[in-house]
């Protein structure tokens, strides 16, 4: 299997942060240099404090009602990162302009993005050499009546899918159009302080201090008319994601010529090339090699090299392509600042280290100016000598790649076997497979142009479904046997006409399952397939669930939680499914940031007997931890648009809580609340976690073994998931690919149980409606489609032997065993 990194999926939802936390490293469309002068980071050395959170918690205040009551704004401004790394010290800085009337015209130039709303349409366009501008996409839309939170999401889809860099709103635009969610916030900051007051461009300036768990931000903000002139953010997590010392890096924004005031009404309108592509959702385009490339003899080059392994021609004293003969090799392309792909490159090294037929090669494109010599001798001293360090300022254009960074990898005679664009990091984990062919004597590039070809074909079947703006689900796979086993039906129950997810529910040493009927019904069924009981939820406030939870009282007292997907309420049963409670308290406010749910747990976090609920807010609210009487315990927000939560282990064996937040890495809290760290800034692609219990066989790790095995959900293309077996580190082990889809159900896509073999085992229901079973180290079981999408999944036990039941979209819930097949069908 081919082991890909994990891909980082793109929100359509604005994420509100105080800190720099799931920002990313890489501005698109910015400028970039090792000028690391002017504004310090801010770090842990201690400041003059004037006065204490109440002062400084009315600035704020004072400043995010001004924007929230500001009829029109306009700036020019910058963010700038300075990361003063001894191995990659670099300046990167973008200029952004947000222009505001309200009540709904826009514009905002971010990065390589300009949207604007002139009241009547939305015009979206991205400038993205590598995409070729998105190959002429524009996302044209009817204007809201009023720019509302609502309207903010709409927006978001144009900004975020230009945001290969920096994944966030200029900060300006947040205020106005969020401003009451800030405003919240300030309220719930623990430690603010007001610092010395400074002047900035003429200005007098309140500066607010802001602490947390992710460091300190601060605030400059105007005193005459509490304007935000400069924010300075809080870069602890962000720079653990990516292994450097918080004081070592600053990421600063300026709102320079801020007022608010109008703009010109011409400065809301984009003009829309007659030839435009006009789309309702903006798709991004596969970054492809040029067509004659891969499969044909590498273009000349000639790279000057800066030691390691020498593979220069001796002649020239450069590194070629006819220097490279014999060997298998990958040149990867990239700049010094691209610390992740150099660090991969320096373990895959070990690997191959006296190994003669293979080079590793990396191609800095920084030139002298950016980068001297000297400074690249000194960045590269200590990294394996196992692959050479060249450089080239035009190493793509060598190669007549239009993207900035690239890897190429090379046979023994000199053809492109593949050249994969951009993802410079996930190319080194292509690295090992390509090379075991290349080694073998055979060819690579049929199924790199395997891979092209259907990139090309999957984009433009999204790019039709682009125009319409609505996403189809995925359609039912046909009827596919299982490949090692027989499927044998135990019984059907047809009562069940809207069938949804389902709950193994142990209790009184009886197996019941507990099925969703439609939104407000749950319905207990037998181990022999009969409706025992049916449970008429009466739900307050007209409301829905889509999933149920089991847990337990300190007295062992059972009770039961509900909600629904991106709906607020979460309710809480007692044993005989009256609700009890609901979270949060009472009706949900009309016209406010209401919460809105991503996933919800029950587990016992303090170890004290009794199971608490923690539920993940696909919004700004965080991970809030509630008891089973609705009273919260603890919530954090250093999170946000959380998709999954799971419970693990420590290292002193307390449970802890896993966070996995769409763009940003899982975070872990304890059992009381305070966030203990980040997973690395790979796996912030990750949509879905899920942990195991304790292993019977435990599964083997880089470092040893794991007695529970990891589990992520990942998008590797745009219409296509994998699971990836991770370490309990977040490294990712191996990749499992799904069929392509949407999915079309809110079924629960893993499951951990045992419905065949002698071990437990993932239970995955992929979009198409097939169902995979995996051990925990990755090894397909078998798999298998029943014809019909599913709505609910759950291995469980019946008449002492593992087995499957489903429920089907189509309505009815059905119980199967696989038994192991007389004869195995050969590999097709």
């Amino acid at each position: 299997m081919l082991a890909a990194a994990i891909r980082r999926s793109r929100s359509l939802v604005v994420s509100v942060s105080l800190t720099a936390g799931a920002l990313i490293v890489g501005l698109a469309g910015c400028n970039t240099s090792t000028d690391t002068d002017g504004v310090k980071p801010v770090d842990g050395t201690s400041v003059e404090i004037v006065s204490g959170a109440e002062a400084g918690k009315t600035i704020l205040l004072q400043m995010a009602a001004a924007y929230r009551n500001a009829p029109a704004y306009r700036d020019r401004g910058e963010l700038k990162l300075t990361v003063r790394s001894p191995n990659s010290p670099h300046t990167e800085t973008c200029p952004y302009s947000v222009e505001f009337a309200r009540p709904n015209k826009l514009r905002i130039e971010a990065y390589s993005t300009t949207l604007a709303s002139d009241g009547k349409t939305v015009v979206g366009k991205i400038a993205s050499p590598e995409t070729n501008d998105f190959q002429g996409q524009v996302l044209v839309l009817d204007a809201p009546a009023e720019v509302t939170a609502e309207a903010v999401a709409q927006f978001d889809e144009v900004l975020q899918r230009g945001l290969s860099g920096i994944n966030a709103w200029p900060m300006s635009a947040m205020l106005l159009l969020l401003g009451g969610q800030f405003e919240q916030q300030f309220k719930a900051a623990e430690r603010v302080a007001v610092l010395p007051s400074q002047s900035l461009e003429g200005r007098d300036c309140h500066v607010v201090q802001i602490e947390d768990d992710d460091g300190r931000s601060v605030w400059w903000i105007d005193k005459e008319n509490s304007l935000m002139r400069r924010v300075e953010y809080s870069v602890n997590g962000f720079a653990q994601q990516y292994n450097l010392v918080p004081s070592e890096v600053s990421l600063v924004a300026d709102f320079h010529e801020a007022a608010f005031s109008a703009p010109a009404d011409e400065r809301f309108s984009l003009e829309i090339a007659e030839n435009a592509e006009r789309v309702k959702i903006l798709v991004p385009p596969p970054v492809l090699p040029p067509d004659k490339l891969v499969g044909e003899a590498s273009p000349a080059f000639a790279f000057d090299t800066f030691g390691g392994k020498d593979f220069a021609d001796k002649a020239a004293g450069k590194l070629t392509a006819e220097s490279l003969r014999g060997k298998a090799a990958m040149l990867l392309l990239t700049a010094n600042r691209d610390g992740r792909a150099l660090a991969a490159l320096d373990a895959l090294a070990k690997q191959y280290r006296d190994r003669s037929d293979v080079a590793l090669v990396a191609v800095i494109s920084d030139s002298p100016d950016e980068l001297p010599d000297a400074e690249l001798r000194a960045a590269m001293k200590g990294r394996a000598p196992a692959y050479t360090v060249a450089r080239a300022t035009n190493a793509t254009a060598a190669f007549g790649i239009l993207s900035p960074s690239a890897a190429i990898f090379l046979g023994k005679e000199g053809v492109v076997e593949d050249a994969i664009l951009l993802d410079t990091f996930g190319a080194v984990q292509f690295a090992p497979e390509i090379f075991a062919t290349l080694l073998a004597d055979k060819p690579w590039h049929p199924r790199a142009l395997g891979r092209i070809e259907e990139d090309r074909r999957v984009f433009e079947k999204q790019l039709v479904v682009a125009k319409t703006g609505r996403v189809a689900p995925a359609e039912a796979a046909p009827q596919i046997p299982p490949r090692e086993h027989r499927l044998v039906s135990l019984w059907k129950q047809g009562e069940l006409k809207e069938p949804g997810n389902i709950l193994v529910d142990e209790r009184d040493g009886k197996t019941t399952l507990l099925v969703l009927d439609g939104p407000r019904t749950v319905v207990e069924i037998d181990a022999v397939g009969s409706v025992a009981t049916r449970h008429e939820l009466k739900l307050p406030d007209g409301g829905e669930i889509g999933f149920v939870r089991a847990g337990k009282k300190r007295d062992g007292t059972r009770f039961y939680v509900g909600s629904r997907l991106f709906l607020p309420k979460v309710y809480i049963f007692d044993g005989q499914w009256r609700v009890s409670a609901t979270y949060p308290d009472g009706p949900i406010p009309a016209n406010e940031d209401n919460p809105a749910v991503g996933d919800v747990l029950v587990a016992d976090s303090d170890l004290d007997g009794g199971d608490e609920i923690v539920v993940g807010y696909a919004g700004i609210h965080g991970v809030h931890l509630v008891s089973p009487e609705s009273v919260g315990v603890w919530r954090n927000r250093s999170v946000s648009q959380v998709s999954r939560l799971a419970t693990g282990p420590g290292e002193d064996e307390k449970t802890l809580v896993y966070a996995a937040a769409i763009g940003a890495p899982p975070a872990m809290f304890d059992g009381r609340g305070k966030e203990l760290g980040r997973w690395p800034a790979e796996a912030a692609g990750l949509s879905g976690l899920a942990i195991s219990p304790p292993l019977a066989t435990p599964v083997k790790v880089p470092a040893g073994e794991t007695k529970r095995a990891y589990l992520g959900m990942a998008m590797i293309r745009n219409d296509q998931f994998a699971v990836v077996g991770l370490t309990p580190s977040g490294q990712a082990l191996w990749q499992y690919p799904l069929p392509p889809g949407v999915p079309g159900t809110q079924v629960e896509a893993v499951t951990w149980g045992r419905a065949v073999g002698e071990s437990d085992h993932w239970t995955i229901a992929a979009p198409d409606g097939s169902i995979h079973l995996l051990a925990a180290d990755g090894n397909s079981l078998d798999y298998f489609a029943l014809g019909s999408l599913l709505a609910g999944l759950a291995p469980t036990t019946i008449d002492g032997k593992p087995a499957l039941v489903v429920a089907r979209k189509s309505g009815g819930v059905e119980a199967f065993r696989l038994e192991k097949a007389e004869t195995i069908r050969p590999a097709e």
